[in-house]
């Protein structure tokens, strides 16, 4: 009976012990299977940012062409305005010198009879 008791507690300590060992490769394993997750979850979220990094990238040219042509059509229409304001000065100035020959020719005509019928 001695020797059955003391079988079975070696036994039971051989199972324990395996036991234990399985316990410890699941945990292992469980282990290796968590490093995995966390290593595609992490791929995942460096191709998100990548992503997201790029329409970023793509928002800000559209923003800047978007600004660019805006300050060309500005430019364009001062330019116009300036063109068409500058128009306008030189034609006042020449009706103005106009104006001024007209009255000088008027003025040389009439001191031109005033002498001649002088």
């Amino acid at each position: 009976d001695e020797a059955r008791s003391l079988a079975g507690e070696e036994k039971g300590a051989a199972l324990d012990k395996m036991k234990a060992t399985l316990e410890a490769k699941a945990e292992k394993n469980k282990n290796k299977e968590l490093v995995l997750q966390q290593k595609a979850l992490e791929a995942k979220a460096a191709e998100a940012l990548a992503c997201a990094k790029a329409q970023l990238k793509e928002a800000h040219a559209a923003d800047i062409q978007a600004l660019k042509n805006d300050l060309e059509r500005r430019v364009a229409a001062l330019s116009a305005d300036g063109a068409g304001a500058l128009e306008e000065q030189v034609k006042a100035r020449d009706s103005d010198l106009a104006a001024q020959r007209s009255r000088l020719e008027k003025e040389a005509a009439e001191a031109q009879a005033e002498a001649l019928s002088a």
